[in-house]
């Protein structure tokens, strides 16, 4: 009876493993599409590659005077910033994607984003994950044409009202933490001297506590 059912169920196996083989062998195999055969979404697009000490920035050819280079450098102080806003608007981009490289990006994001360009933040470590990329120059024309396609994930920011209120709240936090800090160094101190003023009163930092040191 034990060997009946195993052959049995040896040939279950066996015709479920030909009916999968028979199913893969009708399903049409998917053809890979390159870049270029996809629908632009954002035609007016630029790439930018933020740098320490340059920002490389692309943008379509079309529309560019011959000999006119796509891909141009910028510095990063604010009269290089501001040039590379200017060049942009010139050239009617209309949205930009960067990647969000330490806090170099934080200036200029603020400045595409008052000039009324939409800028698209994104994790550089998605857009590392693509092969194709060898050079800072051949980076920003890599997200150019990502972000031309739609291709690229935008990055939550919030409004810039919260992005003060954030900064505020940041630097409130760590200016308390601070002064705890230095009101320990400043008990350690009284205490190395043998001024046990923390016998006398509970709190130094209190009005009686500052009022005696």
């Amino acid at each position: 009876m034990k060997t009946s059912a195993t052959s049995a169920a040896a040939k279950r196996q066996l015709r479920n493993a030909k009916k999968l083989l028979r199913q893969k062998k009708a399903a049409p195999t998917p053809q890979a599409r390159s870049l270029d055969e996809l629908t632009p979404v954002h035609r007016r697009a630029c790439g930018i590659d933020v740098g320490s000490a340059e920002n490389y920035a692309a943008i379509p050819a079309e529309g560019l005077a011959p000999n006119e280079p796509a891909v141009r450098v910028f510095g990063v102080f604010s009269g290089d910033q501001n040039a590379l806003v200017e060049w942009l608007q010139r050239k009617e981009i209309s949205t930009v994607a960067m990647e969000a490289t330490g806090h170099y990006w934080m200036t200029l994001y603020d400045k595409l984003e008052a000039a009324g360009i939409e800028v698209y933040l994104v994790d550089p470590h998605a857009v590392r994950a693509v092969p194709g990329r060898k050079s800072d120059w051949l980076d920003c024309q890599w997200l150019q044409k990502l972000h031309t396609y739609g291709l690229l994930r935008r990055a939550f920011r919030p409004d810039a009202p919260i992005r003060r209120l954030r900064t505020l709240t940041r630097q409130r936090t760590e200016l308390v933490l601070c002064g705890v800090a230095h009101q320990e160094h400043m008990g350690k101190a009284l205490v190395s001297m043998n001024v046990q003023l923390g016998l006398a009163v509970s709190d130094l930092v209190g009005e009686t506590g500052l009022r005696i040191i």
